[in-house]
């Protein structure tokens, strides 16, 4: 009897990590997907960033459905996530300033460790410069899978 005790156990044991293993794989999926695409802007439906497969890069932005930026650069993977070699990160304040002022050669920034993640239900990838404050995150939902 006791023995049949220590069986079950450890065949309860091994169906636990099993399934917890497969949850955490679940979870993580998004970051085995190859994020080639075309994203919107979580707060301006008008914005798209395209990343194709050959590593061309484009993001155009618009502000009141006028075009203020279309850029053209080069994104690649990298072990956390991915690196984009140019582009405008905004909120809605920043946004308005750009189109009053103008968008000039420094507002693009350099980034390495863009997420690839499931935001309600969608493959989106995001940035976010302050980690501790995830509401301060960046979204960009894929439309179009290349």
């Amino acid at each position: 009897m006791q023995s049949n005790i220590k069986k079950y156990r450890w065949i309860f044991i091994l169906i636990a990590l099993l399934v917890l293993s497969g949850f955490l794989i679940w979870k993580n999926r998004a970051s085995f997907e190859n994020p080639s695409g075309i994203y919107v802007r979580d707060i301006n439906q008008y914005d798209t960033l395209k990343l194709m497969p050959d590593g061309v890069f484009q993001q155009v932005v618009y502000l009141n459905k006028k075009c203020i930026s279309d850029t053209v650069s080069w994104w690649e993977m990298t072990p956390p996530g991915f690196h984009i070699e140019s582009i405008l990160l905004y909120d809605q304040e920043y946004l308005e300033k750009l189109g009053k002022y103008g968008v000039s050669e420094g507002s693009y920034s350099n980034c390495t460790g863009f997420k690839r993640l499931y935001k309600n239900g969608r493959f989106s990838i995001s940035w976010n410069d302050y980690p501790d404050l995830p509401e301060k995150a960046i979204y960009w939902y894929r439309i179009k899978k290349y």
